[in-house]
């Protein structure tokens, strides 16, 4: 897949050449077989997500130095949060639109999207640190996709000092020496695996496939963090729009997707997707419950989108339109594993994600699924969908009557990943789970780093590719100081 074809949104549905293949999770807890895509292209992920643009919180950035991270916190982080980001629309159509926009000055809060229904404010500013609240988030302004290859690789692609060798992965072995690091950032799977095949890693692991061992660190493919992401789908009015059939017409799908390359044209021009975080005092038992957890009354502990389609429809040959409500977690303490599997590198790594193995996971997304039902009966949602229309399989037919236990029955049945992993090389101190220190080396090791989602050590409030960006950019400057001696 070239830079260009990724600049395509939604081109990814039909081009799954371009994932690493075949990362299915088996899923010990749950029971679920759990697909994990991954991006197999100059720009990775980024170059097949979902496009949405959300910062972390003030809260979790905080607990990377408390979790002893020296220089890690919202103040020295967020400036980075500028760094990799540039608004481009005009006042005139934020207000034509209605969003709540970044920054306060361009538009204020007073616009028409109020999500007061459910007494939950708008927020004007999601880059703010204090992300309660909802708050819609513009996805494309330019009607091409802007990701890691085109906005960092094809500006720089002529430097002499630079080269950039693709399909590498084969059968001839040959040896590249660096003259002072080698940084690894090859994503939340491979990182892992990469450092396990060159003999850094559990010694266990290690010895199971015969790999020297080079530094014995049972840390390495631990600790792996994801949002789980049980949804409820609902039958829309008949004259409801949405995107289900470009899912049940793929041979139709590249038509409407081409014209992404022309400006102003296009079904998809916005992508418009409504995000909510709900603070943890929704009632007196959950705050509760919550707060001895998070201890911060100002920090979301779910969030909950709108996805216009019914999800896992591929393929299907369905009649009916649909919407589907998600909650996810945003701070689960369940943790999973990524491990090698082979001594050969095209093998894929073991991944048992372990969604809801805590027991306060499965409470809490039992709790906030049951909101999904209150969210679908609130205007003006409530008019778009059918009366006594269609819903998920298996799912109550009043999640806020139901028993608890019925709707963690469904929530383990229906829970998928949102595609958020962090964490399975963590920025720690050795002696708590890391495999890298505070400015990205990694522990026992000289010359080598890690800079991708798997450093991250707490899983962000919701997708991590801001954070991502964020972290690549510190990582530079890191970087630089460390060559300059400081």
């Amino acid at each position: 897949m070239s830079v260009t074809e990724a600049d395509i949104v939604g081109l990814i549905i039909v081009l799954e050449a371009e994932l690493w293949p075949a990362l299915v999770a088996t899923d010990s807890d749950c029971g679920q077989h759990v697909p994990l895509p991954h991006g197999r292209m100059l720009g990775g992920t980024s170059a097949m997500n979902g496009m949405a643009f959300i910062a972390n919180s003030r809260a979790n950035v905080d607990t990377w130095g408390a979790l002893g991270n020296e220089g890690w916190n919202w103040a020295t982080f967020s400036p980075y949060y500028r760094k990799i980001s540039l608004t481009l629309s005009s006042e005139e159509k934020i207000k034509e639109l209605g969003l709540e926009y970044v920054d306060p000055k361009l538009n204020g809060i007073d616009g028409p999207l109020q999500a007061l229904g459910l007494g939950y404010p708008m927020s004007s500013d999601p880059f703010s640190g204090d992300g309660l609240g909802g708050y819609t988030n513009a996805a494309a302004i330019d009607p091409a996709r802007s990701f890691s290859a085109n906005a960092y690789y094809l500006p720089a692609k002529g430097h002499p000092n630079l080269h950039v060798v693709s399909e590498a992965l084969g059968d001839t072995e040959f040896t590249v020496k660096a003259l002072r690091e080698v940084i690894i950032s090859v994503g939340i799977f491979n990182s892992p695996k990469v450092l396990e095949l060159s003999g850094i890693g559990s010694l266990d692991t290690l010895e199971k496939f015969n790999t020297p061992v080079v530094v014995d660190n049972p840390n390495v493919g631990e600790n792996l963090q994801d949002h789980p992401l049980p949804g409820v789908i609902f039958e829309v009015q008949v004259f409801i729009n949405t995107k289900d059939n470009l899912m049940r017409n793929y041979s139709s799908t590249l038509l409407p997707l081409s014209d992404f390359s022309k400006p102003d044209t296009g079904s998809e021009d916005l992508a418009t997707i409504l995000a909510a975080t709900v603070p943890d005092s929704s009632s007196a038992d959950f705050a509760a419950f919550i707060r001895s957890i998070l201890q911060n009354p100002r920090e979301a502990t779910g969030g909950y989108f709108t996805y216009p389609a019914r999800r896992n429809s591929k393929g299907s040959s369905f009649p009916e339109n649909y919407i589907t409500i998600c909650s996810f977690l945003l701070y689960p303490l369940s943790r999973g594993i990524c491990h090698v599997s082979s001594a050969d590198p095209a093998k894929p790594p073991i991944v048992d994600p372990r969604y809801l193995s805590h027991p306060a996971d499965l409470e809490m997304s039992a709790r906030h699924t049951r909101f999904i039902d209150a969210i679908a009966s609130s205007q003006p949602l409530a008019c778009m969908l059918k009366p006594g229309g269609k819903r998920s399989p298996g799912v109550p037919d009043d999640l806020r009557t139901a028993s608890l236990d019925e709707v963690k029955d469904y929530v383990k049945s229906a829970g998928r990943s949102t595609y958020h992993a962090t964490s399975t090389c963590a920025m720690l101190p050795r002696e708590e789970g890391g495999v890298v220190d505070s400015r990205l080396r990694v522990w026992g090791t000289k010359g080598l780093r890690v800079v991708d989602a798997s450093v991250i050590p707490i899983a962000p409030k919701a997708n991590p590719q801001t954070m991502v960006y964020a972290l690549a950019e510190r990582a530079v400057d890191l970087i630089k100081e460390d060559l300059a001696g400081k």
